[in-house]
Formats: structure tokens, sequence, C-alpha cells
């Protein structure tokens, strides 16, 4: 975390944690919410009456977290996602499909193509190990990712798949399927962010297929804010299957939700047949949503 306490980003740091903004959900803008407690010296954390949303306050802005991500974050912690490989293991992670890698997405794509998606946005897709992993099943994919740097790299890889503007995508009148977003939405600063761009690319009748933090699961309710994915500075919301029933429930004609790891088969059969409503137990919620 040194990148991130140093000279230059006192003002970032000062203007994030400021405790003169208001404590309006970051998602719905009720003024209607309740303290959970403190997660560090500088922030606590609330929950919204209204829509359920889990935040931090005080709360970050875009800025913020596009300085963060780029920078901060990337040199702080290092993992599949932040690490960029090298060349030689770029060749081997290509020729084995990424099988037993630590982001092997072979279940959600199974899972997506039994709902015979044919195109697909990876929301928050670092360096592209997701898409490319949905390109080679035969679907459609492209990727969005806030630090540059990272789709960068990817594209000089897989091609012009990647992009960090919203407008990019946007300007290109791409629409899509499916959107895919893994271990992404409790990093920015509301949901709405990225519910916006879901909205206007993804066709009529598409699916959304969210992995987040089960703040709603058996860890959080036993250790609450000790709870490591809990809210805090990289995770400035927290999510549970409440949230996600509230900010579908117009619009969706189907909602699941289970845990991971999984079977993409099983839960296929429980999306189309009996879908489950309540929150599972594991540490990781996903979120299957039709349209």
């Amino acid at each position: 975390m040194k990148a991130l306490f140093n000279r230059n980003n006192a003002l970032r740091i000062m203007k994030a944690f400021s405790p003169f903004q208001d404590l309006r959900c970051p998602f719905c803008h009720s003024g209607e919410s309740r303290y959970v407690g403190r997660n560090s010296p500088l922030s606590h954390v609330r929950i919204c009456d209204s829509c359920k949303l889990i935040f931090r306050a005080p709360k970050q802005d875009m800025g913020f977290n596009e300085y963060f991500y780029q920078k901060a974050y990337a040199e702080s912690h290092h993992g599949a996602a932040t690490d960029l490989p090298k060349d030689e293991d770029m060749a081997r992670l290509k020729d084995t499909h990424f099988e037993g890698y630590a982001k092997d997405f072979s279940p959600y794509i199974s899972l997506l193509q039994g709902l015979n998606v044919r195109s697909v946005l990876d929301y928050g897709c670092a360096w592209g190990y997701g898409v490319y992993q949905f390109s080679q099943s035969g679907m459609k994919a492209i990727g969005i990712d806030v630090a540059q740097d990272r789709v960068e790299f990817g594209n000089r890889h897989f091609g012009d798949v990647l992009f960090y503007d919203p407008e990019m995508i946007l300007a290109r009148g791409i629409k899509v399927d499916s959107i895919f977003s893994r271990q992404v939405l409790e990093h920015i600063p509301s949901p709405s962010i990225a519910f916006d761009l879901f909205g206007k690319i993804l066709n009529p009748g598409g699916t959304l297929l969210l992995e987040v933090p089960n703040c709603g699961g058996r860890k959080a309710k036993e250790m609450g804010l000790k709870w490591k994915p809990f809210s805090s500075l990289v995770h400035p919301l927290s999510y549970t299957s409440e949230f996600f029933l509230e900010a579908f429930r117009e619009k969706a004609t189907t909602i699941h939700f289970f845990e991971s790891p999984f079977d993409p088969e099983v839960e296929l059969e429980r999306f189309l047949r009996a879908p489950n409503h309540l929150s599972p137990e594991g540490s990781d919620l996903c979120v299957l949503v039709q349209f």
C-alpha cells in the first residue's frame, strides 16, 4: 500500500475520505441508511434501507477509483488479475486454454453456452484472459477495464477486443447477448456505473452472470466487518442477494442465486426449472439474471 500513501496522493486520500460527504446511498440515492460499524479509523459501513446496498462512508468518486486501480492497486496487490504474464507464460496459457489456471473460466462458459449465448462482454476484464477463453469457445467476446495498461497489453495479444472507456463501446454500436462480471462490482463507487452500461448494450432477452463476495453468506454473518471482503478501501461496496432482488425486480424475468465453485449443468437446470431466490451460504455469490 506504500504506493497509495505518499505525498503526491495526499489530496486524493483527503478527498476520498472527507467527513463532509453526504450519506445518501450511492445507488438509489436514498437518505435512509443505517450504521453497521466502523471498518477503519477513517471510514464506516452503512446499509441502505431502501435498496439494501452495503456501502462504505465516506464514499469515493470515479476519479479516485480510476487512479487507485491504474496505479496503487496494481502496485500493492499481485495476482492473476493485475500481474501481466511473460510471453512464454502467455504461450503456455493459450496452449492449455487456461486449464488449471486461477482464472479458468470454463464453468462460466459452460453455463452461458447452455443458455445459447453467442456474444458476451466481460466487465472488469483486466488483461483479457476471460475474453480470450470466451472467444475460444465460439462466442464473440469483448472486454472493458478501467486499467488502460492492462487493456493495451491484452489487445497486443488478443486483438482489438478490449476497451478502457465505455464510450468506445457505445460509439461502435456494439450489442451483446450476455454480460459477465466476476469479482468486480464491489470495486466501483456505485452499481449504476455498471448497470447503466449494461442497459445500453444488452440485447433484449439478454442475461447477466455476476459474481461478488457474498456478504450475506455464512462467513460474513459469523465475522461481520472482520471478514476481509467486506467494505474497505479495496471494496467500497458489499452485496447480498437482497440487493440484487431489489435492483432487478422490475425488469428481470428470472433471477437465480448460487455459490461458487459450482456445477454448470446443475445450476443451468435449476435456473430453467426452479430458480433459487435465497442467499447461498458460501463466500462467493453468483447471480444469473434473464431479462
